[in-house]
């Protein structure tokens, strides 16, 4: 047992100086599915949710939901959008669907969701910055059987986040592979500490901070912020990203979200990317968890950032 990943078996284990920020009153901003301002193009209510049934063609599709044209004001940080989505395609079908956020008119995050013969539920996130314009999200329903919605969230920092950390300050002394860079970043590539020529996979770069008092039970979004010199727009599995609680009871780490990262996540090489992995803390466990950057490439280079949890109300 690594006593760095297992901080409870360490007598008088360190505290951690987090960057921390109280809850306000003021909480996310939840836009039912079936009402205003959010809309549709085709469908219909069901309960809860939107449906919206589309059989295979050679249809370019339809909006199933768009909306809510929200105007934002200028300092409101890094925000959140998140939504649920079911697929149901038809018999030996393939559903698609995109799902994007579109800033005035410009699309600032865009990701397709596919499905054959079987049911799946997707919960997309997208992160952004923007200035005052209107915020969509939106699905396009791309046919092959039936889409299934629930509501719209928006996440605030200014408003929303609970904690930030960083990987050379509150994680210092928590990676497998790599080195300090500028003011509080790690980096880890090919001839950096750890690695030769190339970089042994299912190594963490970094772990951790352990101590997060604020992260009681509930449902959270862990903001990393990762920059990779190639590797994007690629199928190449580049690294992991986890979220880890330790379970009292058990006197065990207990995985609560886990994102295999492709190429094709990434926006960009040289960039730094806004990658959101969503995550729920059950009743009973403790306040000790693992935010992880698992590396699987041998030879790109990833330069981590601050990480960023934000509380969904």
């Amino acid at each position: 047992m690594d006593p760095r990943r297992h901080p409870r078996t360490l007598a008088g284990a360190l505290a951690l100086s987090l960057v921390a920020t109280a809850a306000p009153a003021l909480a996310d901003q939840n836009f039912y599915i079936n009402a205003a301002p959010m809309a549709h193009e085709r469908g219909a209510p069901a309960g809860p949710f939107w449906w919206a049934y589309f059989a295979s063609s050679g249809s370019t599709g339809f909006f199933s939901t768009y909306g809510p044209y929200l105007r934002l004001g200028p300092y409101e940080g890094e925000i959140v959008a998140l939504s649920y989505l079911e697929l149901q395609p038809d018999y030996h079908t393939t559903l698609a669907a995109d799902w994007d956020v579109y800033d005035g008119a410009q699309q600032i995050f865009k990701q397709r969701y596919s499905s054959y013969d079987v049911n799946q539920t997707f919960w997309p996130a997208a992160a952004f910055r923007t200035q005052p314009k209107d915020i969509q999200v939106r699905t396009r329903h791309l046919s092959g059987g039936n889409i299934s919605q629930g509501d719209v969230r928006l996440l605030w920092e200014s408003v929303d986040k609970v904690a930030q950390f960083w990987p050379a300050v509150e994680q210092l002394e928590m990676h497998d592979l790599g080195q300090p860079i500028g003011a509080g970043d790690w980096v880890s590539g090919p001839n950096l500490p750890g690695c030769g020529s190339s970089c042994p996979t299912n190594n963490y770069i970094s772990y951790g901070p352990h101590s997060l008092p604020m992260l009681v039970d509930g449902s959270y979004v862990a903001l990393f912020h990762v920059e990779t010199n190639s590797g994007s727009g690629s199928s190449a599995h580049l690294f992991t990203l986890q979220v880890e609680v330790w379970d009292l009871a058990e006197g065990v780490y207990r995985m609560l979200a886990s994102w295999p990262v492709l190429g094709s996540d990434l926006r960009g090489n040289n960039v730094s990317n806004a990658l959101p992995l969503r995550f729920t803390v059950p009743r009973g466990m403790d306040t000790w968890f693992n935010f992880r950057l698992v590396r699987q490439h041998p030879t790109i280079t990833i330069r981590q950032s601050g990480t960023k949890v934000f509380k969904v109300h």
